[in-house]
């Protein structure tokens, strides 16, 4: 008999970087009632397995049924199960009726081979708010995901966490000794090739992720919520992000990209009513480009809010001058209130 204390496997801290497969009823909040643990199927994948224990057969064999998620998604609603996460590869736990797991011999289950679309809500085609050649935009699968993540671990940290939105995930990379602030990266806008110029077909500009660096004022996960001061940020990067697919045009440094028009404030806490793409000028130089397949690589662009009277000067004098003043008077991080480097201090 299996008992939770016995350390019989790998110890598991139950942080955001470990990730497991769920049905969806768990992920919809019923509690887990059977449980088992089987060789990792990708990369970060703890092998844990959770699901009511009610699924009917039929359920198990459609992959749209299962979610991948953190351990500590899971454990936050099934404080029991924490537990028992470091028994080795092979345990399987059912929950009684007295509401106690117990160790559950069965057959080895058989493995669930994981579709990488399983990293993403369910694709298919949205209709936007956006005109263009096409209205709406298909959720592709994220197909340079691992490429990107182990790309930003290196470069930016190894802690993260995945913010899910309608059309884009992003990582949100936590402060640590070599960058003292958070960055919100996109994951999947490379999935597609953007319609760069032929004259410009040999620059490989076709594939390309967005970030935004936000200062270190304390845990960012509440601000980047609903009601918080920077809810504005994610839907921001997935707007732009969408934008040459729903256009059939492209991004790439130096383009503004105005917040509506005319240009608005992004809240009503900020006069920052558009952005301008710089390269990633807080990281090392190799972060910005990314090789990947034959010839091809990512280019990783950073998300600079302006003001309107910035994006008026960037059309007089170009990009390199407003992101230059913005990085000598400013920085880059963003900051809600920060200086309008377009205009004159008062003296």
């Amino acid at each position: 008999m299996y008992s939770p204390g016995e350390m019989s496997g790998t110890d598991i801290h139950v942080d955001g970087n470990i990730f497991c497969l769920a049905g969806r009823q768990v992920m919809q909040g019923l509690p887990v009632g059977y449980m088992y643990r089987e060789s990792p199927n990708f990369s970060g994948d703890s092998g844990w397995r959770f699901f009511t224990g009610d699924e009917s057969e039929a359920y198990m064999r459609d992959f749209k049924n299962y979610r991948i998620c953190t351990l500590e998604e899971i454990c936050m609603h099934n404080r029991d199960i924490s537990a028992f996460l470091h028994a080795s590869e092979g345990a399987s736990f059912l929950r009684d009726k007295g509401g106690t797991f117990t160790a559950y011999i069965v057959e080895e289950p058989k493995r669930q081979s994981i579709p990488t679309t399983l990293w993403w809500k369910e694709s298919g085609e949205r209709s936007l708010p956006v005109s263009g050649k096409s209205g709406t935009y298909k959720k592709e699968e994220p197909k340079y995901a691992q490429a990107i993540l182990r790309h930003c671990c290196e470069n930016i940290g190894a802690k993260y966490r995945v913010l899910r939105m309608t059309h884009l995930d992003f990582l949100l990379f936590f402060p640590n000794e070599r960058h003292g602030f958070y960055t919100l990266v996109s994951l999947g806008m490379s999935s597609r090739d953007m319609h760069v110029p032929k004259e410009l077909e040999t620059l490989k500009l076709s594939k390309a992720e967005l970030l935004i660096c936000v200062q270190n004022n304390g845990p960012v996960e509440n601000d980047l919520s609903a009601g918080g001061r920077l809810e504005f940020v994610p839907q921001m990067l997935e707007q732009i992000a969408l934008a040459p697919f729903l256009s059939g045009n492209w991004l790439g440094y130096g383009h503004t990209v105005p917040n509506d028009s005319p240009a608005r404030p992004y809240n009503n806490r900020t006069k920052l009513c558009g952005a301008i793409l710089d390269t990633p000028r807080m990281f090392d130089s190799q972060f910005g480009n990314l090789p990947v397949d034959k010839q091809e690589k990512i280019h990783f662009y950073a998300v600079v809010p302006v003001y309107r009277e910035e994006i008026e000067l960037k059309s007089r004098r170009g990009a390199d001058e407003v992101l230059g003043r913005i990085e000598r008077r400013c920085g880059t991080l963003l900051d809600l209130t920060r200086r309008n480097t377009a205009k004159k201090l008062p003296t």
